[in-house]
């Protein structure tokens, strides 16, 4: 199976044969709990994309992983769990490889933990969801390219979040909180490591920029002056 060439055009055809398979391999590679997880990838043109998914929406009493404030016309995939369904919008000429490459490899760990989303009633929010996954997004490519130089991020400010709090929250337990989904566990470690109310602190500020990413700058302030002690 060839690495990934980030140069050049994708068609559907690569994207189905050869992107979403070593992309999966990679996914379990590095984290071998996935291997036994099965998920259903679709890739879609733009109009039947944006059709599909928004009947699954409208059908479906689960959210999808994503917040559904995100328009549908703007995305480039969803995931609905705890089905695993991955649909990936394809755009034609008008995709950039690089960013395809994040969009699927984000996507494909939404889907990948999906049953676990479901585990004891435990869902995770989405801001907490996205921060996690766009981080393990990082470590998968990253440690398969061998570099973290220009890899393309869809949340910078979820993963710079994320990554320091991996200084405070070993990085071995945020993989467990994320695969359990566990939003209590996540609670508990940040109040434990920088003082009671710290993770209420901390959840609002990465609220606000989850929904504000125009206007984030003061909260991430706080969020980088709350993780630096």
């Amino acid at each position: 199976m060839p690495k990934f060439n980030l140069v050049g055009s994708l068609t559907s055809e690569k994207i189905k044969q050869q992107l979403v398979p070593l992309s999966i391999k990679i996914i379990n590679d590095k984290y071998p709990f996935t291997k036994s997880k099965v998920v259903k990838v679709h890739v879609l043109d733009t109009d039947e994309y944006n059709k599909t998914v928004n009947k699954e929406m409208s059908t479906t009493s689960k959210e999808p992983s994503h917040n559904l404030s995100i328009t549908v016309a703007v995305s480039e995939g969803m995931t609905f769990c705890p089905d695993a369904n991955v649909y990936l919008k394809y755009s034609g000429d008008k995709i950039k490889k690089s960013s395809y490459v994040h969009n699927v490899i984000h996507e494909l760990l939404h889907g990948l933990t999906c049953d676990t989303t479901y585990n004891n009633n435990k869902v995770m929010s989405s801001v907490l969801e996205e921060s996690l996954t766009e981080y393990f997004y990082f470590k998968v490519l990253s440690d398969y390219l061998k570099t973290e130089d220009g890899l393309p991020l869809s949340f910078p400010n979820q993963f710079k979040t994320i990554q320091l709090l991996s200084n405070i929250i070993p990085e071995e337990q945020l993989l467990n909180i994320y695969i359990a989904k566990d939003e209590g566990l996540f609670k508990k470690n940040i109040d434990v490591k920088l003082g009671n109310g710290s993770y209420d602190k901390l959840y609002k500020d990465m609220d606000f920029v989850y929904r504000n990413p125009k206007s984030s700058d003061e909260a991430m302030q706080r969020i980088e002056k709350l993780l630096a002690k």
